[in-house]
């Protein structure tokens, strides 16, 4: 058959016909253009979804340096993605949360696995390196990019597929891939009393001066959140109590707060008497 630009072209022709339209886009040309998800996933699908996701938005921690400068971004997983898909209006894509409907399930588990939801690929590992050597070692074996590459092709969805090397986060002690991921968290909003930590650091006498200018000054300027959520090591204990369906939880601040919730704690009758 011929092409729209009329070119010959039978169906499982290894090279694909192509026409060069333009040249010389720049990337906030592209901004907004939307396109057709390459995996439909029926149950991570939303109308708000559909309408919001799947475009070109643009982020300045994208370079040419490092590659074409057109990347896949997802809000759940990295940083500069969750910034960059919240500045610009992308919905998380996930599974239904019944608790939070603001805020689905990522569609790869804690075990870095896709849900069984996700068609064809649910229960699979994302990361070959998280596979034992004995699956690994088979034959038949397949990682499940390679998997997901080549049915994009089948799709005739890829127009190309190669092998690229670049620099990516690994665990210090398994030599493993790091897979970012989104966890509930409690933090103490450090940065609501950043201004006034700041003018307390100018009034302190620092020997040497440079301590309070430089490196503790210029850490209150860049002053985060403090996330006191651990789930790999024993840190410090939380003063946090959630009841066992998870519905009600409360966060003690003070001595005073402790002592009226264990008055109403021995009231209800949960306590026989205060501690």
């Amino acid at each position: 058959m011929k092409t729209s630009f009329g070119r010959l072209y039978n169906v499982g022709d290894k090279k694909l016909p192509y026409n060069i339209a333009q040249t010389g886009i720049k990337g906030a040309d592209l901004a907004g253009v939307q396109y057709e998800q390459l995996l439909p996933i029926p149950a991570a699908s939303t109308p708000e979804l559909e309408e919001k996701g799947f475009r070109v938005i643009t982020g300045d921690f994208v370079t040419t340096e490092d590659g074409t400068g057109v990347v896949h971004t997802a809000p759940y997983f990295g940083a500069d993605d969750f910034r960059a898909s919240k500045a610009a209006g992308i919905p998380f894509i996930g599974i239904p949360n019944p608790k939070n409907p603001d805020l689905p399930f990522p569609l790869v588990d804690k075990q870095g696995k896709f849900v069984e939801e996700v068609p064809e690929f649910g229960g699979r590992y994302v990361k070959a390196e998280y596979y034992s050597k004995e699956v690994t070692s088979e034959k038949e074996f397949k990682p499940t990019d390679l998997l997901i590459s080549l049915r994009l092709k089948e799709d005739n969805k890829a127009f190309k597929i190669e092998n690229y090397k670049h620099n990516y986060p690994h665990c210090w002690r398994t030599d493993k891939p790091v897979l970012y991921y989104p966890l509930d968290s409690w933090f103490i909003r450090a940065s609501a009393a950043k201004e006034r930590m700041s003018e307390l650091n100018k009034t302190i006498n620092w020997k040497p001066a440079s301590t309070g200018t430089g490196r503790f000054g210029q850490w209150l300027d860049n002053l985060q959140d403090w996330n006191l959520s651990r789930s790999r090591y024993w840190g410090v204990p939380l003063p946090i109590w959630r009841t066992e369906d998870g519905e009600e939880e409360i966060c003690i601040g003070s001595v005073e707060e402790m002592s009226l919730e264990i008055d109403k704690a021995v009231e209800a009758g949960l306590m026989l008497e205060p501690v």
